[in-house]
């Protein structure tokens, strides 16, 4: 019989988590080696278990699944990596440009076993670091947010993005250079259409969860580091309380 091949499960969702390993539990080929809901307890598990596979969510909060892969390429390991998200049209674009599996939510247990037999076929066959490499250079060509301005849009990559502060019925975004660009949509709306990688704090101000340095209970304060600058905002009880739920 041959050795199962380890997966290691990683999204902030414990439904999906738990789906996906209810569907994994029907190969016997595999053994789930852990579920992590985040990127940095998903490092910790694949520095211990080396995965042959991971089932990686993208959009998760505070780190998102390629700052995931960019930090396991900072050691010697190169698992196999099947994307299981809700469809963004940037992120599937550069999976696709570096030839790597990805399955929509919710999933179909007929395309995970077609991922899970592609798998098996070609283990050993390729050579996954250099494809997870090729993986971050798409990434960061092409994973971009797209904002409507007066004379046209923008495209800004999310960590570019420190914050973004209501004005009136349009947004200003401020940069991590200090720069505001002036979009054309209310907070509201923008709120609506960003990934888990912002979070909407007060009436007038969404922040990019990246850079949250610290909450004050007492005061009813957070601040945010980037680029050598703090900022510091208002934030009422009842989300700094959806902060805790986060678990950031």
């Amino acid at each position: 019989m041959n050795t199962p091949f380890k997966a290691l499960i990683v999204d902030d969702e414990a439904s999906a988590r738990e789906i996906l390993e209810k569907f994994l539990s029907g190969f016997p080929e595999c053994r789930i080696v852990g579920k992590e809901a985040d990127a940095d307890s998903a490092l910790k598990a694949v520095l211990f278990h080396h995965p042959d596979i991971i089932f990686l969510d993208i959009e998760m909060p505070f780190k998102n699944g390629f700052d995931l892969i960019r930090e396991i390429r900072k050691y010697p390991i190169a698992p196999t990596i099947v994307f299981v998200t809700a469809y963004n049209e940037y992120a599937i674009l550069a999976i696709k440009l570096a030839a790597f599996d990805y399955i929509l939510k919710p999933i179909d247990p007929d395309e995970l076993k077609q991922c899970i037999y592609k798998f098996l076929s070609e283990k050993g066959k390729m050579d996954v670091g250099q494809k997870l490499d090729n993986l971050i250079r798409e990434v960061d060509h092409t994973f971009k947010l797209r904002f409507n301005i007066r004379t046209g849009y923008l495209m800004i990559e999310p960590n570019e993005i420190v914050y973004f502060v209501a004005d009136g019925s349009y947004t200003d975004i401020v940069l991590l250079d200090e720069k505001r660009e002036t979009i054309s949509q209310s907070i509201g709306k923008l709120e609506e259409t960003l990934t888990n990688q912002f979070f909407r704090i007060n009436r007038s101000v969404i922040i990019n969860l990246s850079y949250l340095r610290k909450i004050n209970r007492h005061r009813n304060e957070c601040i945010l580091s980037a680029g050598g600058k703090e900022y510091l905002f208002s934030i009422p009880s009842k989300h700094i309380r959806l902060l805790d739920e986060l678990k950031l």
